[in-house]
């Protein structure tokens, strides 16, 4: 084991990890409306002050994915107790920092879905990148490919 220390071989150990991963959970999540408010906030800012926005959001998103991993390889130790703790704190997370206001995306892993404006072009515009058109189909479709 890399660290012997973090054993959690006594109860005091696995309550202090339980507490550990509730606090993560919910940091977890204070992360998540930090960039959301970041985001609002360097739309309506003008350009040098959204470039300067712009690498805070950046880093905000690295935070944000490694917290996210680091929860969940709490989860994969099998342990229910430590499970629960995930769950809670990120339930925890979304009541204090009010997930309902900036249109949560339910998973932290999953939040490249999330839509921050006011509208839902952003997931459409992804999705119409990503995926050919009908279109596009008939090009390929009535090529000679012999």
């Amino acid at each position: 084991f890399y660290f012997p220390g973090w054993v959690l071989d006594s109860r005091s150990k696995f309550f202090a990890a339980m507490f550990c991963v509730i606090l993560m959970g919910i940091v977890t999540e204070g992360i998540g409306r930090l960039r959301h408010d970041v985001n609002r906030k360097a739309r309506k800012a003008p350009i040098r002050q959204a470039k300067k926005l712009w690498y805070l959001q950046t880093f905000l998103q690295g935070l944000s994915a490694f917290m996210a991993y680091i929860l969940m390889l709490a989860t994969m130790t099998y342990s229910l107790e430590i499970l629960f703790s995930v769950i809670m704190g990120l339930v925890l997370g979304y009541f204090i920092f009010g997930g309902d206001v900036y249109n949560h995306a339910g998973s932290p892993c999953c939040q490249i879905f999330e839509e921050d404006t006011d509208d839902a072009s952003s997931v459409s515009a992804m999705m119409s990148a990503l995926l050919p058109t009908s279109g596009e189909e008939e090009v390929e479709n009535t090529g000679d490919h012999e």
